[in-house]
């Protein structure tokens, strides 16, 4: 019951920042020379789209949350919330398809958890 109380009460400054950086961390991997997604966990991600239009968008999403978060802007950091989502949604859907890695699965589903109840907390408290 704490982690509930902390996700809906708590300042989400700690969680934009990490968040705000994986996505920018994924957006380097993907734009990089490596070959994050030839391994057969994100074969629905690249039939959804290729890597470089979900790098663009990972690094897209990321500067604009670390932006927003520096500035203290509270709609902006809200629809960054928002926005994530469903993206961490569909890396854990990519590897419950796949089969293969369960800690992929709980890990970006817990993101795509939280970014959910903290968007809707943000747009709740007025942002």
């Amino acid at each position: 019951m704490k982690l509930w109380r902390i996700l809906w009460l708590e300042s989400t400054g700690i969680t934009a920042f990490f968040q705000g950086c994986g996505a920018v961390g994924w957006g380097v991997l993907l734009l990089g020379p490596f070959n994050v997604f030839a391994s057969s966990q994100y074969v629905s991600l690249r039939q959804i789209a290729p890597p470089v239009v979900w790098g663009v968008w990972m690094l897209a999403l990321g500067i604009a949350w670390l932006v927003s978060l520096e500035r203290e802007w509270r709609l902006p950091t809200a629809l960054c919330f928002f926005a994530a989502a469903p993206t961490w949604g569909a890396f854990a859907f990519t590897f419950l398809l796949s089969g293969t890695v369960l800690t992929g699965f709980v890990i970006y589903g817990l993101m795509a958890l939280f970014s959910s109840i903290i968007s809707v907390r943000l747009a709740w408290k007025g942002a």
